[in-house]
């Protein structure tokens, strides 16, 4: 057999069936231990900002990024591990100002067993001499590395309530201030961060403001093309005749706004919140709420919903526009109506009633 036949086989009848169930067993997991896994990582995150707070206080350094890297090094020793490290500069360019190794058993359950598991099936399909211990180790990694996603939406959820904590404000934060999750030296995905006041009205289309929290503002008239609005805050805003046109607003969160004869158009509201909001003739043209996982996936990743909690929806308008999973809680409706999307029960039946449909 050659070593090409003898791989595919491996992929087809070995890793494939048992990394699915091996997925499943840590999505469930994770689910069912949510709260306890969220305080580890928040405390954990705490702690390290208290010690670079004390830091501070004696050097007075601005800091750039908290980095959260998971080792690969400590999946082989089967002892799951995140490294912690705070950068005044690029991280993994320069030297961080002062790092430290977190256990984290909370990732990737079971691991040493998905990995025997993977040693005993190959054995038993006689693939051994072909498929040798490394390969499976590294393929295991690499299965590894392919949901490092859900972690990061998860850690993400977890990292809210940070910024309410007085540490928070403690920090001395550059003009864009981040705590990210990822690998060591390659790519990491914001968590939560903190950026300078900027002015939406003076931003190039397809400029970032991300992490940006707006209070008070009054917007009339504008139109926020591609804007990357992600992450960003906006509390007692007031907005009229607006257009946000391929605007990235996954994980925003609106408090207590106003919109009136509004648009939101082709994005995301992926993670996106409406909370105490009043929307008057306000249009969602192709719009959608995805994590782009499977139905499992997004019912273990909470922080992928979008949700109206304490709205006031009327004339609101749905036009090719998928919010199934969207979450409802205490909101009132007036003249709903839709052409062509999928909206949530809660939603759907509104439209439905108006209707007169039965």
């Amino acid at each position: 057999m050659e070593h090409s036949t003898a791989e595919k086989e491996f992929m087809e009848k070995c890793f494939g069936p048992l990394f699915q169930a091996w997925l499943q067993e840590v999505t469930e997991q994770y689910a069912a231990e949510f709260e306890k896994n969220e305080a580890q990582f928040v405390v954990c995150i705490q702690q390290f900002l208290n010690t670079v707070s004390k830091l501070q206080h004696q050097s007075g350094f601005p800091l750039r990024v908290i980095t959260c890297s998971i080792l690969w090094t400590s999946l082989l020793d089967e002892t799951p591990a995140i490294l912690i490290e705070a950068y005044a500069g690029a991280p993994f360019v320069q030297d961080p100002l002062i790092g430290e190794r977190v256990p984290a058993p909370w990732l990737f359950y079971h691991w040493s067993n998905f990995v025997d598991a993977l040693r005993k099936k190959c054995g038993a399909m006689g693939l051994g001499t072909y498929i040798r211990p490394p390969e499976i180790q590294a393929k295991a990694i690499q299965a590894a590395r392919n949901i490092i996603f859900l972690y990061w939406i998860a850690s993400k959820a977890h990292l809210r309530q940070i910024s309410e904590l007085p540490v928070w404000n403690k920090i001395n934060k550059g003009p864009l201030f981040c705590i990210t999750f990822g690998e060591y030296m390659e790519r990491q995905y914001g968590l939560i961060g903190e950026r300078e006041e900027v002015d939406l009205a003076l931003l190039e289309p397809h400029s970032s403001a991300q992490f940006s929290k707006f209070e008070d503002k009054i917007f009339k008239g504008q139109k926020f093309e591609g804007l990357i609005l992600s992450d960003t805050v906006f509390r007692h805003c007031f907005f009229q005749s607006v257009q946000f046109l391929t605007c990235p607003l996954s994980d925003a969160q609106f408090i207590d706004c106003t919109f009136e004869q509004c648009t939101f158009s082709n994005l995301s509201l992926m993670g996106t919140e409406f909370y105490a909001v009043r929307l008057t003739d306000v249009s969602f043209k192709h719009v959608w709420s995805e994590t782009g996982q499977s139905q499992e996936l997004r019912d273990f990743v909470s922080a992928g919903h979008t949700s109206f909690t304490n709205c006031l929806l009327e004339k609101v308008h749905f036009r090719n526009t998928e919010l199934r999973e969207a979450k409802i809680d205490n909101c009132q409706f007036i003249k709903l109506d839709s052409l062509e999307s999928d909206l949530c029960p809660s939603l759907q039946a509104q439209i439905v009633e108006e209707s007169g449909e039965v």
